[in-house]
């Protein structure tokens, strides 16, 4: 399951987030259920949506890796205390825990980006000068993120 676009979306005064009917599909599709999980996101400023299957994934991943060290240790606290469990009501729609709101500082004009496969939610202003600000460099990054790619790569391809 692969998330992609940006929607632009506004969260209303009780709260709530309406998931675009595009990216509900993609989740039935995938038999994700209505369930995510809400996350500091990977840039300052951001927050991260994760469907559950996902989440519990990353966290068998981190339950599984050797003793961390402070940073790994700091980092699997904050994110474990920070995470909320969110469900989808009928029409599609969470409800954002406004302390995390506060924390990022999102506002209640928001982007909601797919980031491959988890979603990000941004300050509507402020993704859109990150595109702004880091359109002219796209050629570069993505060339430095092929090859970071290939690094990784079991084979080196």
């Amino acid at each position: 399951m692969t998330f992609t676009d940006a929607y632009e979306r506004s969260i209303d005064a009780k709260g709530r987030l309406q998931i675009p009917s595009q990216l509900r599909e993609i989740m039935e599709s995938a038999n994700q259920g209505r369930l995510l999980y809400l996350v500091p996101g990977a840039r300052s400023g951001t927050l991260a949506l994760y469907p559950a299957a996902k989440f519990e994934q990353m966290a068998q991943y981190m339950d599984n890796a050797p003793s961390p060290d402070d940073d790994a240790l700091t980092y699997q606290q904050l994110f474990y205390s920070m995470a909320s469990r969110l469900e989808m009501d009928k029409q599609g729609r969470i409800l954002l825990p406004e302390r995390m709101l506060k924390r990022a500082d999102i506002g209640t004009e928001l982007m909601l980006t797919g980031a491959g496969g988890h979603l990000d939610l941004w300050n509507r202003a402020v993704y859109e000068e990150f595109v702004e600000s880091n359109w002219s460099r796209w050629a570069e990054v993505q060339k430095k993120a092929r090859l970071a790619s290939r690094k990784k790569a079991p084979d080196g391809s």
